[in-house]
């Protein structure tokens, strides 16, 4: 009852602003109505309500600013496997990777192992950021962290051979050449090919011959090599088995 009181009077004075505005519009509409000398036409209704008792009024957002990419770095961070890396990078290179770059390159340069670590192994997967990886591999004091850097220019590496061994399978002249390129193709491509692969289909005038072919040969690429290099990711993390990382975990925890 005594909370149903202090809102009532808390809210008193806008109600009464409310009946103080219907009647200076009426003194308008009639102006030889004198107004009521208890309420004054001049008097004006507050813009905001007060805090109810008991709730919080919302802060300014600018009051609390947030980095921009803070979510984004946040999942780089807590990733616990090479898998969920390597998602957070395909799905940036369907969206654009400008802000996850971004966050990379700004990790890569952090006085932790571990961040720089991670930084490389997304640059790896993003497909860029080669001048900074290169610069990682020959400089950085963590043997782990240039080991990372070498994986991931290996992972630029093994996509351009990707993209060639797919342009050599269109463009082959004899049956045998598209037949050994193809090969070639399903023995370097992982799941980053649908970010590239799908549109070459489209902006090339193939015949439809070659352009079942081609289908056969991604369906392929999707069900046997890329399915199982990602499956793969699962068991890994860094460098390290995740099964190893989840039975030291509780050893140093319990020290």
């Amino acid at each position: 009852m005594a909370a149903c009181a202090r809102i009532r009077r808390a809210w008193a004075p806008y109600r009464q602003g409310e009946k103080v505005s219907r009647l200076a519009s009426a003194n308008r509409a009639s102006p030889s109505s004198s107004p009521s000398p208890r309420f004054r036409s001049d008097r004006r209704c507050p813009r905001h309500p007060p805090p109810l008792p008991g709730i919080r009024p919302p802060r300014n957002r600018h009051h609390h600013p947030r980095p921009r990419n803070r979510l984004l770095s946040d999942l780089i961070l807590i990733a616990r496997t090479d898998l969920e890396l390597f998602e957070i990078a395909l799905g940036a290179r369907f969206q654009g990777t400008h802000r996850v770059l971004d966050i990379a390159q700004e990790l890569s340069s952090d006085s932790q192992a571990e961040r720089r670590a991670r930084a490389a192994a997304i640059l790896g997967w993003l497909g860029e950021g080669k001048e900074r990886l290169e610069a990682l591999e020959k400089q950085d004091p963590s043997l782990w962290v240039r080991e990372q850097a070498e994986r991931a220019l290996s992972r630029h590496a093994l996509e351009s051979w990707t993209r060639s061994w797919f342009e050599k399978f269109l463009n082959a002249r004899s049956v045998a050449a598209r037949w050994a390129a193809g090969r070639l193709f399903l023995e370097c491509a992982d799941l980053r090919l649908n970010t590239w692969v799908w549109k070459k289909m489209h902006e090339g005038r193939l015949g439809r011959r070659l352009k079942g072919e081609a289908v056969l040969l991604l369906w392929a690429a999707a069900q046997e090599g890329a399915k199982t290099r990602s499956d793969k990711l699962k068991e890994t993390l860094l460098g390290y088995r995740v099964y190893d990382l989840a039975t030291v975990a509780p050893l140093e925890a319990g020290r």
